[in-house]
């Protein structure tokens, strides 16, 4: 069952996502998981056969907690995904393993140095330390999580990374328990793939949900439904609103708002920004909340958090990371480079 919904989800993302950059995390990450379940399907037929079978079963289930704190930024920021420098913080893991492995290898008494390398307690430990690194790393950038259930589908994307975090965290206390057995108990081995079944199948039924930019059917331009002769008056009107008045400015304007002003529906609101500007609304304010900010760093000497707030943010955290994921860098760089 793991294995059928970790195919399926793969191979809906192969097939219709149109942004192969956005996409590659997740992808990587159902594969990894989806591997686990075959390696798990197949331990009686595979294990007999082949030597370093029960290593590289530990590796696979292993390696998801590693490498999920990048699969949570990327549900977060689900525009521009983690930058380089984020994606950095898997060196640090990386080391650990190698080194625990290490001390592994230093104190055991093996046949040959690559059984010694791959000991089963000492690898396990090196890579539960590696995850906790990783964890440790997503917790220094708890910044990310201001504001997200604000955000278009936060809240969706808010519990599908509540849900990683426990189920990933409750998968490391489960095999740290166990460390020092000869065999991992069948206990432990149901809990797991329990733990594996209720996260994919969670996952699976709010995927679509938590990426409705990154994995699209088609590209933006190649939709079918187009604007009417009122539909393109009222994307005039909500860009003189933008441009003119800059209702932006505004930390809590929304939708309803937008459709009060207006007098439409919020329907069509979000479906003329859709079809329009081919972004959602909170990505449009956003960018013109960062063009006046840009503007303002450079032509003024005033405090960043204060310009944050002029221009619509409710936090100095929400107007850092919004500004970094638009430009790419912070405030303060920006205002540092550009002047200099």
């Amino acid at each position: 069952i793991g294995l059928v919904q970790c195919i399926f989800i793969v191979v809906h993302i192969g097939f219709n996502t149109s942004q192969w950059r956005k996409a590659a995390l997740p992808i990587f990450y159902f594969v990894l998981i989806g591997t686990g379940f075959a390696f798990d399907f197949s331990d009686r037929f595979v294990a007999q056969i082949w030597n370093y079978f029960e290593i590289a079963h530990l590796i696979i289930w292993l390696s998801g907690p590693v490498i999920v704190p990048l699969v949570i930024i990327q549900i977060i920021k689900i525009q521009t995904g983690p930058s380089l420098k984020e994606c950095m913080i898997l060196l640090l893991p990386l080391a650990a393993i190698i080194v625990t492995a290490g001390l592994g290898a230093w104190s055991e008494s093996c046949d040959s140095a690559l059984d010694c390398l791959l000991t089963k307690d000492y690898l396990a430990l090196s890579f539960i330390f590696a995850a906790e690194i990783s964890f440790f790393m997503l917790w220094r950038r708890k910044d990310l999580f201001e504001g997200l259930k604000s955000m278009k589908t936060g809240k969706e994307r808010y519990w599908i990374v509540l849900m990683l975090i426990i189920s990933n965290i409750a998968l490391l206390v489960l095999l740290l328990g166990y460390l020092g057995y000869d065999q991992y108990p069948e206990e432990l081995l149901m809990i797991r793939t329990l733990l594996g079944l209720t996260l994919v199948y969670l996952v699976s039924t709010s995927l679509f949900r938590i990426y409705p930019q990154s994995l699209e059917l088609l590209s933006a331009g190649r939709r079918t439904e187009t604007l009417s002769d009122s539909d393109r008056e009222v994307a005039k009107r909500i860009q003189d609103l933008l441009s003119l008045q800059k209702v932006y400015h505004e930390s809590r304007y929304g939708r309803s708002d937008l459709a009060r002003e207006l007098e439409e529906s919020e329907m069509t609101i979000s479906r003329v920004i859709n079809l329009h500007f081919q972004k959602s609304l909170p990505q449009l304010l956003n960018e013109y909340r960062i063009e006046d900010a840009k503007r303002l760093l450079l032509q003024t000497d005033e405090n960043i958090q204060i310009i944050g707030e002029e221009v619509g943010f409710n936090s100095l955290a929400t107007f850092n990371r919004v500004f970094k994921d638009i430009t790419g860098m912070s405030p303060g760089e920006y205002r540092k480079n550009i002047i200099t």
